[in-house]
């Protein structure tokens, strides 16, 4: 269900308002349920909510109530906003030859559209394109997942969603030929000086050198090492 307010008054009046349109898609759900029952077409989900506010504001009498709110729960709510459902469907990843797939689902597991490209990159300008993903967290695993399957295409091992990669083989198999490639040799360093800096602007003399003798006294300083 979708429903479209001109103007909503969002600390008083969206939760009520969001309460009572979920009641009342469930009626409409029920209704049609039983008229698909009768004619043996099988059950039917309650799908999404969507509420789409053209002006969404606060009142001056409720803005400290507001305030407190979000101090209580706004910690509580981004802690969890990694576990939130995406209104806008799942995204099912697998492997196709050298391609990734993409499916993208509804609530319903309804098949909305399959994309295929040859790398992730390729695949997030895609579903950036079509708008397919809905809020930052499923963003964030989307991006993760595709390059796994792109690791996974480049090394020709198992992919699957959600399941690490198995790189038992290559663990098995030891250093890589690389290691035994020659390294080039290694770059002389300059040999130590016996100048030191004691403080700054001064620094120390030669072995020998007796014309810094006056300067150690007037410093204090048994030495300049």
């Amino acid at each position: 269900m979708t429903a479209i307010f001109r103007s909503h008054d969002m600390f008083e009046g969206y939760p009520e308002n969001a309460f009572a349109l979920r009641v009342l898609q469930e009626e409409v759900r029920a209704a049609v349920e039983q008229g698909l029952h009768a004619k043996d077409f099988g059950s039917l989900g309650l799908g999404p909510l969507m509420i789409l506010s053209q002006s969404a504001h606060l009142y001056d009498d409720c803005w400290e109530r507001a305030q407190r709110t979000v101090d209580k729960f706004l910690d509580q709510y981004l802690s969890a906003a990694q576990y939130r459902y995406d209104p806008r469907g799942n995204i099912i990843i697998t492997i196709e030859g050298d391609g990734i797939v993409v499916e993208h689902t509804s609530a319903a597991r309804d098949t909305l559209g399959v994309y295929r490209a040859k790398s992730a990159d390729e695949m997030r300008n895609i579903l950036v394109r079509e708008n397919i993903i809905g809020n930052t967290a499923h963003a964030v695993y989307v991006g993760k997942e595709l390059q796994k399957a792109e690791h996974a295409i480049r090394l020709n091992v198992h992919f699957e969603q959600d399941q690490p990669l198995d790189l038992s083989a290559f663990e098995a198999a030891g250093p890589s030929a690389n290691a035994d490639r020659p390294t080039a040799p290694p770059v002389p360093q300059p040999a130590p000086t016996t100048r030191s800096v004691v403080k700054e602007g001064v620094q120390g003399p030669e072995p020998g050198d007796k014309r810094y003798e006056k300067l150690i006294k007037r410093l204090q300083l048994d030495t300049f090492k």
